[in-house]
């Protein structure tokens, strides 16, 4: 018997479902603003920016995206917080 080989548009594809139905399931409102620093003093970046951005990013940023997630959720952790964490990265 032979594994399936996906695909990188598939892998997305997962990665995509994945982290929707995630979301969903742990009742994140994605209009939500995280309050971040960045150069230009305080940035507002709604969580709806900072999924669509974890979805742009590549294969490997997204396999560690799911580790830390399911990670996170496991020991029940604030999902939220690493959303702001990564949030960071968009800050201006």
């Amino acid at each position: 018997m032979t594994l399936p080989v996906f695909s990188k548009t598939q892998k997305k594809q997962r990665f995509n479902t994945f982290i929707d139905t995630f979301i969903s399931e742990k009742n994140i409102d994605i209009f939500q603003l995280l309050e971040v620093e960045g150069q230009s003093g305080l940035n507002l970046i709604p969580i709806k920016s900072v999924v669509s951005e974890m979805k742009r990013t590549n294969e490997m940023e997204q396999k560690e995206i799911y580790n830390i997630l399911v990670e996170l959720d496991f020991i029940n952790a604030d999902i939220v917080d690493y959303f702001k964490h990564l949030a960071q990265a968009l800050a201006i």
